[in-house]
């Protein structure tokens, strides 16, 4: 993270110190904001990770540029945008604010980016993936440094219809990034030959899926899409309702029953060393990655 963010540091820098005369540095301090979920279930892949990757990226860069002072702030948006554009227009209007980076959770993300775009200031999302920061919201003061739905259903989808899985039923988490995935996973579907049979919708990091699995299978469709993001380990998100006996014991992601120890002399192989077990968990994981790969695990969406 820490190489990552000091190259989208020196992009911020670069930016504004060619910046006419007439938007200069304001008062002679780069501040970034970093605009983040500190307590919700897209603080783990985001949070407080990304406020000391910011500041770690500071270090780096020698904390300073052009000779101005480079300080960085946070504050948590508690994944609603009201509370986000609030923020933003704080710390652009009073705070001094240069930039503000992060911003999970892609209808946060869009709100911010109005307000980048009302103010004339730089926004960087790099915690979201909808299309629409660069479609029909697409703003020249804003910058997306991540994936979007759109590669990650091209990329995914395409593949597995051509394979044969022609029929698809969605898990839809209800916000900007699950409907953005959903919608642009399903012209490939259609541009490949495929059909989708439905789709459900459910709030996003909601601890059960049960129910709407049950939707799913009575479809009878090939493939069930998950179009979601990554949500806490800590008891949120869709992983949460299955037990911990079937999930991946290093992801934590759902996955096969182990095997049960065999405890037959005649029959007893030598004690796993830890190089095999992790092969195995390798292999668990692989033969599971096209279920996951709908779920843009890369961030938050």
């Amino acid at each position: 993270m820490p190489i990552r963010a000091a190259c989208l540091l020196g992009a911020v820098a670069l930016t504004l110190v060619m910046r006419p005369a007439a938007a200069q540095i304001s008062d002679d301090i780069v501040k970034i904001g970093v605009l983040t979920d500190l307590s919700g279930p897209a603080s783990d892949a985001t949070g407080q990770g990304s406020v000391l990757g910011a500041q770690m990226a500071v270090d780096d860069f020698g904390g300073t540029v052009a000779g101005k002072k480079i300080a960085v702030i946070s504050a948590n948006h508690q994944l609603k945008p009201d509370i986000g554009a609030e923020i933003a227009r704080r710390w652009y209007d009073t705070e001094q604010v240069d930039v503000i980076l992060d911003v999970p959770i892609s209808a946060v993300g869009l709100a911010v980016q109005e307000v980048a775009r009302t103010r004339q200031k730089l926004f960087i999302t790099h915690s979201t993936g909808t299309t629409d920061f660069t479609g029909k919201f697409c703003s020249p003061y804003g910058m997306q440094w991540a994936f979007d739905t759109y590669a990650l259903a091209t990329g995914t989808a395409r593949e597995v219809v051509k394979r044969g899985g022609d029929s698809w039923f969605f898990l839809t988490a209800d916000y900007a990034f699950g409907h953005s995935l959903e919608r642009d996973a399903s012209i490939v579907i259609a541009e490949t030959g495929g059909k989708v049979l439905g789709a459900v919708r459910h709030p996003y990091a909601t601890p059960d899926l049960s129910s709407f699995i049950l939707q799913a299978q009575g479809s009878h469709a090939k493939i069930i899409g998950i179009a979601s993001g990554r949500t806490s380990r800590r008891g949120t998100g869709p992983s949460a309702s299955t037990p911990s006996s079937t999930r991946c014991r290093r992801c934590g992601r759902p996955g096969s029953t182990p095997r049960p120890r065999i405890t037959s002399t005649r029959s007893r192989r030598p004690a796993p060393t830890s190089r095999s077990r992790s092969r195995r968990r390798c292999a668990r994981r692989r033969s599971r990655i096209s279920s996951h790969a709908m779920e843009g695990c890369a961030r938050t969406g």
